[in-house]
């Protein structure tokens, strides 16, 4: 077979080629798409001479062959020449030999004409016929049919050229952003391949599993840089990525939330996709747990923010890849392992010398007579990228010797205090405008769109944003303006040196500066711009004048990247009387007041943004407002708008009123908002109807009217707004039908009708929406069926009926939609059957049928479906059987067939699907076999077959899935045996075998899967015996044999496992003994042998373990002895012996276990004594000895165990006493000591335990006092002295603990009193005194117990009375006075 045909990043020098009819197109459409194909930095050619259409030049068919993307745009006289039809044919030739993609626009040409070679592209070609060879013109039908035919657009069904040319360059974005990875371009940057080459390795892309790795280095040294070269490199090879610049910066900005949600909109591709919180809803982690994914997190500071964004183990699909870019060594090595953290060092002397050159000459070295002087500032600036863009691009076209002479010096001076210092020679280079913008940037508009940076500064002022990207001080990224954070710490140390008193700065953005300025009332005219976090600042109460002195404010910003419910830092008790009439953006959140100072008259005033705000009204009759272009009145939940008069802003684009829910309507002056583009009114509850003047907003592109649960209908006008491309109507619950204009909105791409409850049906009308891509009708449960018309919907691309549960049939006009690329009916209960048209949506590539429960059959039709890639037929709980034509689904990747209960068998068809990764069986509890054909699925990764209960082999044919990665086979209660054939999967990575209850044996052949990484055969209860050929499995990391309890031995090759980290054999309840070969597993981190209870010894190699961090032995009953060799395991973290009941004794090299941090000896009925090395165990934080009854006295040494946190003696029945140096262990918080029935008294060393937090007495029947030295327990919250039935008294200093919550003193029936003291337990919670029967009376001191909740004293059959003042107990919930 042929090997697809690529093009390699080498080979073209251009994305975009453009192939047009000059005359048609030359100065209208294609130079529009030029340039907004320049604009978006995309490089295209295009061809400027003026052809005869003779001749074509070869230097232009090296330019076709050059480029990775063809543009044609068929015009109707393009096949006049001969010229174009040969560049067609050239283009058809580059298509099918490299690669190349190929896009055709239609241009006020019926696409049919060149598809069918009619009308006047085919009379065009015919007459080619006398003067060109009949072999040339019929390579040109064929270039013309093939390239018609492939997916483009059509200037007739997007009639407006803007949006068109916009989805032109989106689509060509995309494609750029998926091509092959270019090379690394040494011209461009500098001494990256290398960098780029080690990180690539660190990556290991080959390899399985979700992998994180680290940049780190200095600011300005090109970690960000480097990131994005890997990244363009590699994106192509994930389902999704992103790169996201800045996360310190945007994080503190928005909040962590805003940049979690940023990513995970581009990395699944959902633009509208909204988060609250931190915590993802299942369905968003199912989705990223599917996809393999790449993402750059460029600029964390914080090891937290880093743990949050990344979330939970398992959160990214295998093979992901997460790279990180930080100068805190510490922030990468809490994410990732330390060799995969890449150091970038400085550039090497000549590499740093031709990063200069290429920005002070343009050239990759000096010019001559400069190259010492170049040499000269190259050595001042250690090789740091950023320092040698910014210095030659402020020395270009600088030709003066004496010139450059006197900035080497400056540098040389400068070197002593600080490098970056260099950076302001280039600040120095600037006019005022550019400083300005420049400041500007450097304090507020970090990545902030272009356009919004432009709208601050006057027309003249704009190209300066120009001039500071020459001169590398910013970049354009994606059209936002990026300036290196070094860059922004310089602009901040300037404005810093303009005053001393920041009254006198020209910007103000520290919290605590513009604080002191506000409440004092001290601002000035020199202050031009205030941003300020109100997350961070105190309370304000400011002065109706605060803002007076500040008349020159351009910028105002009070931001609040948190909570909208956070409550108000700024109060304005008697009102506000002025703000600067020279404001271009007023942004403040919570702003306190009804309306804006009436004498605010804001001319020059751009955005609006005033979130969360207690507005009612906007503004008086007279304020002009031509140059606003966007208000953001979002949850100001006062506003209603009724006297606004919209007239006075004419040039609003955007206007966000979501969450308005006093917005009751639109005033009718919404009308002369002609230029509104953007209308945002989500969540306005109150919103009943919308103003017929809609109509009138004939440039709205986008209309929000999301849970507007009050809105019942929408107006007639709608269809005035020919330019409207997407329409949100979800969760409109009253809105019971959709108007028969709705059809005449031309324009409309996106059409949401998701959760409208009481929509019953769509209007006929709806298949008038030619350019209709999206449409959501998901939740609309009385949506019974669709209409015929829906069949005209020509470019519809997605068609969401989920939970439609209503509907049970389909027009027979659904195969009609030949653009169709995702059809979802998932939960659709009452969908019986389909149209054979199905088969006629050539280009479905999704298809949702899951739970379905009614589906008994699909269509043979279903075969025609040539682009399905994946088909979700989950929980079809009565499908019985799939048609033969399956086998045609020649671009299947992922099949669906969970839980289709009535499923008895597969078409032998199956193994057609050539492209088929995985299949998908689990729960088909009627499968009985698998065909033979299913070893010709040559591309399968994955088949799960879990719980399909009647299964009882597997094919032979099995063998031949070279590629499969996953088998799972859990629970096939009937499997008895694997084919030999197992052992040819060479690609498995994972085999579940667990609760295959008749599996006794495995064949030989399983040592032949080298690359399996965990063998899952836990509740196999029948399996006797492994293979000897289990010890070739040379990736094997992890082997459970739970409860495998027919297994007696282990064969002696298991030693072998040299990459083996986990070995579960918990339950194995005839395993008698370990082979001394298990010491050879060096690799082993977990040893898991609970329940083992046949056990009766170890191997002296298990000291051999050097690894080993966790050791299971609970309830090995037979387990009498440890051997001397387990003081070895030098990793050892956790070492469990509960319910050994015959271990006797310890021995004496437990001591050595330096890392252990717990020991878990419960149980341990025969333990007597433990040896004097326990002390040793310096990590231990744990010791768990409840119920070790024989166990008579603790070692002096316990007291040497100073982390240990946790003892546990509970019912040790013949422990007398505690030994002395208890009272060192310094960090114990817990000790329990109940049911220790001949504990007679405590240490005086007791009162030590500073950091003890719960002392548990019960049941210490012996106990008849506490030492005073009890009062020392500062930091005691729980003390349990119940059934203390000796314990007469309580010692008087027991007040002194402050900290006490709960004291339960029940059952002690010889205490007749309490201390006076006891009122000083301020922060008592519960006191418990049951069943006290000696107990006569209550201290008065009993009411100072100000947070006592609960009392307990029922069965105190002594107590007469309680004390007067019990009534003081305010906060007493629960008094228990039961006899």
């Amino acid at each position: 077979m042929a090997s697809t045909p690529t093009i390699t990043p080498s080979n073209w020098k251009y994305d975009v080629f453009l192939s047009f009819r000059g005359a048609d197109t030359r100065n209208s459409f294609t130079s529009h798409l030029y340039k907004a194909l320049c604009q978006n930095q995309i490089h295209a050619y295009i061809d400027y001479k003026l052809h005869g259409g003779e001749k074509i030049e070869p230097a232009l068919l090296e330019r076709i062959e050059e480029s990775y993307i063809s543009v044609v745009i068929f015009s109707e006289n393009y096949a006049d020449s001969t010229f174009c039809l040969r560049e067609l044919s050239k283009i058809l030739e580059c298509m099918e030999t490299k690669g190349q993609k190929v896009l055709p626009v239609f241009h006020q040409l019926d696409p049919s004409h060149v598809q069918d070679l009619t009308g006047s592209y085919g009379d065009a070609i015919c007459k080619h016929e006398s003067d060109c060879s009949s072999q040339e013109v019929e390579s040109w039908r064929h270039a013309s049919k093939e390239i018609a035919n492939l997916k483009g657009w059509d200037s007739k069904v997007i009639r407006d050229e803007t949006k068109l040319i916009e989805e032109i360059v989106s689509d060509i974005q995309k494609k750029l952003q998926h091509m092959p990875a270019p090379s690394i371009d040494s011209k461009r940057i500098i001494g990256m391949k290398s960098r780029v080459e080690d990180i690539e390795s660190l990556l290991s892309f080959g390899s399985t599993g979700v992998l994180i790795v680290g940049i780190w280095g200095l600011g300005g040294i090109g970690k960000s840089t480097t990131a994005e070269a890997v990244y363009h490199r590699n994106s192509h090879k994930f389902e999704g990525h992103c790169f996201f610049r800045n996360v310190m910066a945007e994080s503190h900005k928005h909040g962590l939330v805003h940049v979690l949600q940023e990513i995970l909109r581009e990395v699944l591709e959902n633009k509208d996709l909204n988060i609250g919180t931190k915590v993802l809803p299942p369905y968003i982690k199912r989705m990223l747990q599917r996809k393999k994914v790449l993402i750059v997190l460029d600029d964390v500071n914080s090891s937290l923010d880093l743990r949050d964004l990344l979330g939970e183990d398992g959160l990214f699909g295998q093979g992901s890849r997460i790279i990180v870019t930080s100068r805190d060594w510490q922030v990468l090595i809490n994410a990732c392992e330390e060799d995969n953290i890449y150091e970038v060092k400085n550039l090497n002397e000549d590499d740093a010398l031709e990063l200069f050159s290429l920005h002070a000459f343009r050239q990759n070295n000096p010019i001559q007579g400069y190259t010492e002087l170049s040499k000269s500032v190259v050595s001042c600036v250690e090789g740091i990228p950023l320092f040698l863009e910014a210095l030659g691009a402020s020395l270009y076209k600088k030709t003066s010797v004496e010139y450059w002479e006197s900035k080497v010096a400056q540098l040389r001076t400068k070197i002593g205090e600080d490098i970056k210092k260099s950076l302001e020679m280039c600040f120095d280079e600037l006019n005022q405008t550019e400083k300005k913008i420049f400041l500007d940037i450097a304090c507020f508009f970090g990545w902030c769109r272009r356009d919004v940076l432009h709208q601050t500064l006057d027309l003249e002022e704009r190209s300066g944003i120009d001039r500071l990207t020459d001169m590398c001080l910013i970049k354009i990224i994606d059209n936002r303006i990026w300036m290196h954070d070094m860059l922004q710490k310089l602009g901040r140390q300037i404005v810093h040196q303009e005053n001393v008193d920041p009254r006198g700065r020209s910007r103000l953005w520290e919290a605590e500066d513009v604080y002191h300025v506000l409440t004092n009332h001290q601002g000035t005219g020199k202050v031009e711009a205030i941003s300020l976090d109100m997350s961070a600042t105190k309370e304000m109460n400011l002065s109706p004048t605060a803002f007076e002195g500040i008349y020159n404010l351009r910028l105002f910003d009070f931001h609040n990247p948190n909570s909208p419910d956070e409550l108000t830092r700024i109060r304005l008790p008697r009102g506000l009387q002025f703000l600067s009439n020279g404001l271009r953006i007023l942004y403040w959140y919570n702003y306190p007041l009804k309306s804006l100072p009436s004498n605010f008259c804001p001319e020059k005033l751009v955005e609006l943004k005033m979130p969360c705000s207690q507005l009612e009204e906007l503004w008086n009759e007279c304020q002009p407002l031509e140059n606003l272009k966007l208000m953001n009145l979002s949850y100001s939940s006062k506003l209603s708008l009724v006297n606004s008069d919209l007239s006075k802003v004419p040039n609003l684009e955007v206007l966000n009123l979501a969450w308005c829910c006093s917005l009751v309507k639109l005033p009718s002056s919404i009308k002369y908002c002609t230029r509104l583009t953007e209308l945002d009114l989500r969540k306005c509850e109150s919103l009943c109807t919308l103003p017929s003047s809609i109509g009138c907003l004939t440039q709205l592109v986008k209309l929000n009217l999301t849970h507007c649960k009050g809105l019942a209908s929408l107006p007639y006008s709608i269809c005035e707004l020919k330019c409207l491309a997407t329409l949100d109507l979800e969760l409109c619950s009253e809105l019971t039908s959709l108007p028969s204009s709705i059809g005449e909105l031309e324009s409309l791409v996106e059409l949401n009708l998701g959760h409208c409850s009481k929509l019953s049906s769509l209007p006929n009308s709806i298949g008038e929406l030619k350019c209709l891509a999206r449409l959501y009708l998901g939740y609309c449960s009385k949506l019974t069926s669709l209409p015929d018309k829906i069949g005209e919907l020509k470019y519809l691309k997605e068609l969401k009926l989920h939970h439609c549960l209503a509907l049970a049939s389909l027009p027979n006009s659904i195969g009609e939609l030949k653009s169709l690329d995702n059809l979802d009916f998932y939960y659709c209960l009452k969908l019986a059957s389909f149209p054979d048209s199905i088969g006629e949506l050539n280009c479905l590539a999704t298809l949702d049928l899951k739970f379905c429960s009614k589906l008994a059959s699909v269509p043979d039709s279903f075969g025609q479906l040539k682009c399905l890639s994946r088909l979700d037929l989950g929980y079809c709980s009565e499908l019985a059987s799939l048609p033969d034509s399956f086998g045609d689904l020649k671009c299947l990747s992922r099949l669906d067939l969970c839980y289709c209960l009535e499923l008895a068998s597969l078409p032998d068809s199956i193994g057609e699907l050539k492209s088929l990764v995985e299949l998908n069986l689990g729960y088909c509890s009627k499968l009985a076999s698998l065909p033979d054909s299913i070893g010709k699925l040559k591309c399968l990764e994955m088949l799960d077959l879990n719980y399909c209960s009647k299964l009882a082999s597997l094919p032979d044919s099995i063998g031949k899935l070279k590629s499969l990665v996953k088998l799972h086979l859990s629970s096939c209660s009937k499997l008895a045996s694997l084919p030999d054939s197992i052992g040819k999967l060479k690609s498995l990575a994972e085999l579940h075998l667990s609760s295959c209850l008749k599996l006794a044996s495995l064949p030989d052949s399983i040592g032949e899967l080298k690359c399996l990484p965990r063998l899952d055969l836990g509740y196999c209860l029948k399996l006797v015996s492994l293979p000897d050929s289990i010890g070739e499995l040379k990736s094997l990391a992890k082997l459970n044999l739970y409860y495998c309890s027919e297994l007696a031995s282990l064969p002696d090759s298991i030693g072998k496992l040299k990459s083996l980290v986990e070995l579960h054999l918990g339950y194995c309840y005839k395993l008698a003994w370990l082979l001394e070969s298990i010491g050879e597993l060096k690799c082993l981190v977990m040893l898991n042998l609970h329940h083992c209870s046949e056990l009766a010894w170890l191997p002296n190699s298990i000291g051999k373990l050097k690894s080993l961090v966790e050791l299971h032995f609970g309830y090995c009953y037979k387990l009498a002895w440890l051997p001397e060799s387990i003081g070895e395991l030098k990793c050892l973290v956790m070492l469990s012996l509960h319910h050994c009941s015959e271990l006797t004794w310890l021995p004496d090299s437990i001591g050595k276990l330096k890392s252990l941090v717990e020991l878990h000896l419960g149980y341990c009925y025969k333990l007597a004594w433990l040896p004097e090395s326990i002390g040793e165990l310096k990590c231990l934080v744990t010791l768990n000895l409840h119920h070790c009854s024989e166990l008579a006295w603790l070692p002096d040494s316990i007291g040497e165990l100073k982390c240990l946190v946790m003892l546990d003696l509970n019912s040790c029945s013949k422990l007398a006493s505690l030994p002395n140096r208890i009272g060192k262990l310094k960090s114990l918080a817990e000790l329990y000591l109940s049911s220790c029935s001949k504990l007679a008294s405590l240490p005086n060393s007791i009162g030590e335990l500073k950091c003890l937090g719960t002392l548990d007495l019960n049941c210490c029947s012996e106990l008849a006092c506490l030492p005073d030295s009890i009062g020392k327990l500062k930091s005691l919250l729980e003390l349990h002295l119940s059934s203390c039935s000796k314990l007469a008294c309580l010692p008087n200093n027991i007040g002194e603990l402050k900290c006490l919550l709960r004291l339960n003193l029940s059952y002690c029936s010889k205490l007749a009193s309490l201390p006076n003291n006891i009122g000083e337990l301020k922060c008592l919670v519960m006191l418990n005194l049951n069943s006290c029967s000696e107990l006569v009376s209550l201290p008065n001191s009993i009411g100072e117990l100000k947070s006592l909740v609960e009392l307990h004293l029922s069965s105190c059959s002594k107590l007469a009375s309680l004390p007067n003042n019990i009534g003081k107990l305010k906060s007493l919930e629960k008094l228990d006075l039961s006899p």
